[in-house]
């Protein structure tokens, strides 16, 4: 924490540069350093790597001041498109939602439509955005003029000191670009680029329809229509208007990086198509797999492919970990399973919202397949065998009982669930469903006055926009699982209003305690773990029923239920005492293959007579 006299200077400093719509030049020199691109074959070209602008601390910290005025006034005043992610509340897992969800309508349809995506790639990007047509956009869309000058005084004056590998250049002015370092420069390049996304949106093209979404300086357009040739004659009309409007302000394309996909249902019968939009400099290669915002994308929506991407992303995680603790060394449970669950578990669950699709009860349409859940578990194991110290062959519900974590089929769906709930008012959910009653859905609309989200809006109208293609025949698995996080938004409000109830508030403060969102998250998670808690329970009294069916006797850790009561046990221990009581108390202990060893008989009894 500063020292509050440093933040008194610095408020005093801040609220004068707000007020005179000035950046000071001694926070515009930057030492731009040059990074690797990862996945190059080369880096012989400059276009292989990538610049960085180091600038100030104190001056990123206003910096970060004027971005959020800048993204209050995007989300207050819908200044930029729905489709532009990569603000407040427009995560990477809506964008991917955005992307899935009318390709999921289109294969449900009896008319079967066709599905195509492509993605831009805009060279240089932050370095080419053209400063004078910025400031244009930003007056376009109605910013502040004191937000603008501030912008202006941002821009003007840069300069940067070029740091490379065994060289450092000497100071030179930047007229051109945004810094890629600064706080201001993602928002800055989404009202820049806001046209690409109004470009593309706005004409009717016949017989296919387009959708469009950004997130940050990554465009995507996908086509989708009766057949894959329409799909990319429409693509190639859509990219002739980018590139109208990108040569009127500057903008350059990269059509060699351009890539272009086939979505196909799984069980198609249909020849992998060949075609490619009829655009200059692109590769003629359909790929079966793109990588979308940190995402393995297949084809067929299967998620084998980012699968084996996390695997071994985690496993290069768990390769650091093995450097730094053993089984009798290193930092003690309770930190280890810290790291796993803040460090390593997140990388499992990235943007699972979009591609975990699973349902408790039943297999939805296109969900991910047991087998591919069964790795996610089976990956999970190994991680959790390395930060406990238990010995291989340890079975895999006794050490999710005794570390207290919940098996990745509950987590992923605890997470899934939890960001729906959290992102979307599925009251048109509950509309279309005609065994709900009238008095429900009155009801549930009265609580939905402070839920309803542009996103939730956009991603319904994409949907009816398909349906209107043709007569639903099989179900769409966003559908049923908005329908679940709808339930599960209700029973988070009901905790608001419980917990109100002890503090004697009325029904009129819990509507506005649910209008925070701080509120709403913190009951919706509070709920969701509730449900995995539930279900990890479950799980686990099944398997004690199992386990007590095949053993005689039965280890120290079966006897109990599933609970944070388990992990207590060895809070305080050392690395080394946490090792041995695991092992005791799971039955699989190193001890026992000395018994082996010498053809000695295992033996829960202590005074029973032993063969040596």
């Amino acid at each position: 924490m500063a020292d509050p006299s440093l933040v008194r200077h610095l408020t005093h400093v801040f609220n004068a540069c707000l007020k005179l719509s000035y950046h000071p030049s001694s926070f515009k020199h930057a030492t731009t350093v040059i990074l690797r691109k990862p996945g190059k074959d080369t880096y012989d070209s400059p276009r292989s790597w990538r610049p960085i602008a180091l600038l100030p601390c104190i001056g990123k910290m206003l910096e970060k001041v004027i971005a959020n005025r800048l993204k209050e006034l995007v989300l207050d005043h819908s200044l930029l498109p729905n489709m532009q992610y990569g603000l407040t509340g427009r995560c990477t897992t809506k964008a991917l939602q955005y992307l899935l969800n009318p390709i999921y309508r289109a294969w449900g349809i009896k008319k079967r439509l066709k599905a195509t995506l492509m993605g831009l790639d805009i060279k240089g990007a932050f370095n080419h955005v053209d400063r004078i047509e910025l400031l244009k956009a930003l007056m376009k869309k109605g910013v502040p003029d004191w937000l603008i000058l501030f912008v202006w005084s941002f821009l003007s004056s840069r300069s940067t000191t070029l740091k490379m590998p065994g060289s450092t250049s000497d100071k030179f002015w930047v007229n051109i670009g945004i810094p890629q370092g600064s706080p201001m420069s993602p928002i800055l390049f989404l009202f820049f680029a806001a046209p690409i996304i109004e470009e593309a949106s706005n004409g009717l093209f016949a017989g296919c329809t387009i959708y469009t979404f950004a997130y940050i300086d990554d465009t995507y357009l996908l086509a989708i229509s009766k057949d894959y040739k329409t799909n990319c004659n429409t693509l190639e009309k859509v990219h002739n208007r980018i590139i109208s409007w990108a040569n009127g302000v500057g903008v350059s394309f990269s059509p060699e990086k351009y890539h272009v996909m086939h979505f196909k249902r799984p069980w198609s019968r249909d020849s992998n198509c060949k075609l490619m939009p009829n655009i200059p400099g692109i590769k003629k290669e359909v790929k079966d797999t793109m990588t979308i915002l940190g995402v393995e994308v297949d084809r067929k929506l299967q998620w084998h492919t980012h699968i084996t991407k996390v695997q071994a992303k985690v496993q290069a995680q768990m390769h650091y970990l093995k450097l730094t603790s053993g089984s009798i060394w290193g930092p003690n449970l309770k930190t280890m399973k810290q790291l796993y669950i803040t460090k390593i578990r997140p990388i499992i669950t990235y943007a699972c919202g979009a591609w975990f699709i699973a349902g408790r009860d039943k297999r939805l349409c296109w969900g991910i397949s047991r087998r591919r859940i069964a790795i996610l578990e089976s990956l999970q194991y190994r991680c959790l065998l390395r930060i406990s110290g238990a010995m291989s062959g340890t079975p895999r519900k006794m050490l999710e009982k005794e570390l207290n974590i919940d098996s990745i089929a509950v987590t992923l769906n605890r997470v899934e669930m939890a960001q729906r709930a959290i992102s979307y008012l599925s009251l048109s959910f509950l509309a279309a469903d005609r065994d709900v009653s009238s008095h429900a859905k009155e009801h549930s609309a009265q609580r939905a006055k402070a839920l309803n989200t542009p996103e939730h809006k956009v991603l319904l109208r994409e949907r009816m926009k398909i349906s209107r293609g043709g007569e639903d025949v099989l179900p769409h698995p966003y559908d049923v699982l908005n329908r679940a996080a709808q339930d599960l938004r209700e029973r988070a409000y009901d905790l608001v209003k419980l917990e109100n109830g002890f503090r004697n508030k009325d029904e009129a403060d819990t509507d506005r305690d649910w209008a925070n969102p701080s509120i709403q998250v913190r009951a919706i998670n509070d709920i969701a773990r509730g449900d995995a808690g539930r279900e990890s329970e479950k799980l686990w009294d099944d398997y004690r029923r199992r386990y007590a069916q095949k053993h005689d006797i039965l280890m120290p850790a079966v006897y109990e239920f599933w609970g944070s009561h388990s992990f207590a046990y060895y809070m305080g221990l050392s690395r080394a005492q946490s090792t041995i009581l695991l092992q005791c108390r799971t039955g699989i202990i190193g001890l026992n293959d000395h018994l082996f060893s010498k053809k000695a008989g295992d033996t829960m009894l202590p005074n029973r007579a032993s063969q040596f």
